[in-house]
């Protein structure tokens, strides 16, 4: 991987000499960026000091500057690919355990050494490796940190340090910090309590995201806030020497420490990772207007578990305004579990009108089970956060349930159709749960296995061996227990027939999510409110919910809230004006194509169209060319948005290589709304534009073809 990736250049020794001799060059250097928009990193190091620093070891590929050639062997190897393929052939020779320390630190070695090369190892076996340096194995790292020999990397504050954290945050080197993950190690994964030995989810977490989205491994910070541990076999190690701090005197650490590092980088983002349950949701609250933070295991879980939610009720075959009818089992009730029922609340509520009846009748959806059982309104100290999910127990006696009740009593008698496990109790999904599912009332009932790898409700072998699924899927299944935001896709086997293995987990989300927000300077990271869908002209459409959408004018700055629609699940929508109208607020229409699975057959699909002329809703029911059922599957190439051009409104669609056009003035002949528009030939790759009477499509070569449309 070259430096350029990151946006960073070395200067060699004879420049930094020529910059001091003359002052022109000097002042050029500093009005120079590269066409990242980056400027020059000078380098003070020379020889060996370069070689044994990670940051700046990028001598390879037979470049040697004045400072460094007496330092390595004159014989230096072509490329980058022979040490590539060194390490490759030395991880894959260890352990036959994946997860294995010695993989582990064959990696770290490498990353202590060069972290160019460790990174571009990273990103081009990312499948193969990403478990390694992140979950399930940085959990064993972290339980045996203490005894890694290894170098020091990130930074450590702790109670002692109060007082003093605004003078030892300068005490980093680097001037510029885009990401910064924080822990006090006092939930790591399932393992519990570990203490200053949690710094390794830090560092484990910022390598995926410096993999996975690209940012600078320059510009990030592992961070441990030492408040002591309560574990006490840690107690008894001389490198622990305090209980956890409570109260106040935690809540005083936490603020000096963020007050110091957003002084210093007033535009970073802070990532808190695994606070034990008391804190978490206590310290998102306090922080989420105020600075730029957010929490891994309360939003990022969420944003995975909603989207594999939505999905589910794809699968069973069900509309999506039917996702607040779905029943749902929750195994667990920390942060993460908190945090994704409380999402998918908030999104049953938005379905069904976002008002504080349907907030109620949401909470009637939901059967959290904890340690001690099911959670109702007559368990005595229960968490603050569990508190409006609890089960009133004049409702659950007619189900035959009780306070405590088990996880199989729960399945068997609710019939759930989703089962999410989000418990650190490993093999929670025994046998007779999945014999208790079979009842469900739902033909197809979904499993999340959501729980960290190293203790995991249920191993995907253990899954199919206890359900007998085996011999019914050869190939890679229909239905997997957990498949939104895969992170790694392994292939084994069981009983010598090709095996699928999917984890969900939010390293897909998170990357995303945190360098999206690296790039701009929004003072905190908001709650979604209004998700743009399409734009015509000066207008744009936006929606709040499936039954709110607006119109704005972004010159005037005026927004037009639309009647409210039916809560009908909207797979495609767009808005277009009217090209014979001489002013863009004269006339405009609103497209909503919603799923009507009794239309299938028919080759029909319904819709909602809005006049801006008569300010109303109108259903139809109109020919489609071809099956409605391939508007339902985004990945056959069906983009939901649509581009509006000269009155008609266009979505691609990739999967039969052809545009899908619709004109909602043609009121004459309603059959005929709905055409197709086959790709040029020799189109195989597409992106989209459109100007007045055109459209744009670029192919994979360098020939552009146009079409007229």
């Amino acid at each position: 991987m070259s430096s350029k990736l990151y946006g960073q250049m070395r200067a060699s020794s004879s420049l930094l000499k020529r910059l001091k001799q003359n002052p022109w060059l000097s002042q050029w250097s500093r009005s120079f960026t590269t066409t990242e928009g980056h400027r020059p990193t000078m380098v003070h190091k020379r020889s060996l000091d370069i070689l044994l620093d990670p940051w700046f070891n990028k001598v390879r590929d037979g470049f040697y500057d004045d400072g460094v050639r007496s330092s390595r062997s004159p014989r230096p190897s072509s490329s980058q690919l022979a040490d590539l393929k060194r390490l490759e052939v030395q991880a894959r020779d260890g352990p036959s355990d994946p997860y294995a320390l010695a993989k582990w630190r064959i990696h770290n070695r490498l990353h202590d050494r060069n972290e160019t090369m460790y990174y571009s190892v990273l990103i081009a076996n990312i499948e193969e490796y990403a478990p390694i340096v992140y979950t399930p194995t940085v959990g064993l790292v972290c339980q045996n940190y203490s005894g890694l020999f290894r170098r020091p990397r990130g930074m450590y504050f702790s109670a002692e340090d109060r007082g003093e954290m605004m003078s030892m945050v300068y005490n980093w080197p680097a001037d510029q910090v885009d990401m910064i993950v924080v822990t006090d190690g006092s939930r790591i994964l399932g393992l519990g309590d570990l203490g200053v030995q949690g710094i390794g989810i830090a560092i484990g977490k910022l390598d995926l995201y410096v993999a996975a989205a690209g940012i600078n491994p320059q510009r990030v910070l592992p961070v441990l806030i030492d408040v002591g541990t309560n574990n006490e076999k840690l107690l008894k190690d001389k490198t622990h020497c305090r209980h956890c701090l409570d109260g106040d005197e935690y809540i005083a650490v936490v603020d000096e420490f963020m007050e110091a590092f957003f002084t210093r980088w007033p535009h970073v983002i802070v990532q808190f990772e695994d606070f034990q349950s008391k804190w978490a949701f206590k310290l998102l609250q306090h922080y989420r207007t105020t600075y730029r933070m957010f929490n891994d295991d309360v939003q990022g879980t969420a944003g995975v578990a909603i989207a594999g939610l939505l999905g589910a009720v794809r699968a069973q075959g069900r509309p999506m305004i039917d996702f607040p009818k779905q029943k749902i089992v929750v195994a667990g009730a920390g942060s993460a579990g908190i945090g994704v029922l409380n999402a998918a609340r908030k999104t049953m509520a938005r379905m069904l009108g976002n008002n504080e009846s349907v907030f109620e009748s949401a909470l009637r959806q939901f059967w959290v089970v904890d340690a001690n059982g099911l959670i109702t309104d007559e368990r005595e100290n229960i968490d603050p956060d569990a508190l409006p999910f609890a089960r009133k127990i004049k409702e659950i006696h007619c189900q035959g349930l009780r306070e405590g009740a088990s996880l199989v009593e729960v399945v068997k008698q609710v019939k759930c159709d989703v089962l999410l496990g989000l418990s650190a109790v490993g093999g929670l999904f025994s046998k007779e749960v999945l014999e208790a599912l079979k009842g469900s009332t739902s033909t197809r009932p979904a499993i999340f296995t959501m729980s960290n790898p190293t203790k995991n409700v249920i191993s995907y072998r253990q899954y199919f061996i206890r359900t007998k699924f085996i011999d019914h899927y050869q190939h890679k299944p229909q239905f997997l227990p957990c498949t939104l935001m895969i992170k790694y896709n392994y292939i084994s086997t069981i009983d010598k027939k090709p095996f699928y293995k999917l984890f969900s987990e939010q390293s897909k989300i998170l990357p995303g999510k945190s360098s999206s927000f690296t790039s701009g300077y929004l003072r905190f990271l908001p709650s979604p409110s209004v998700i743009t869908r399409g734009s015509s002209k000066d207008l744009l459409l936006f929606s709040r919910s499936i039954t709110e959408y607006y119109v704005c004018n972004p010159l005037t700055n005026q927004w037009l809230p639309l009647p409210k629609t039916p809560p009908n699940s909207t797979i495609r929508c767009g808005l277009v004006c009217d090209p014979k109208s001489t002013s863009v607020n004269t006339m405009y229409r609103v497209v909503l194509i919603y799923d009507d699975i009794s239309l299938v057959n028919e080759f029909k699909v319904s819709m909602y169209i809005f006049c801006s002329k008569t300010g109303q809703w109108n259903t139809s029911t109109l020919l489609f060319p071809l099956n409605p059922l391939i508007l339902w599957h985004s990945s056959v190439g069906w983009h939901r948005r649509a581009i509006a051009s000269n009155g008609i409104l266009y979505w691609l669609c990739g999967y039969i290589r052809a545009i899908v056009a619709f004109d909602p003035f043609k009121c004459t002949d309603c059959s005929k709304r709905f055409c197709l528009i086959a790709f040029p030939v020799g189109v195989t790759s597409w992106m989209a534009g459109s100007r007045l009477k055109f459209m744009h499509w670029s192919s994979s070569g360098e020939t552009e073809a146009v079409t007229d449309v």
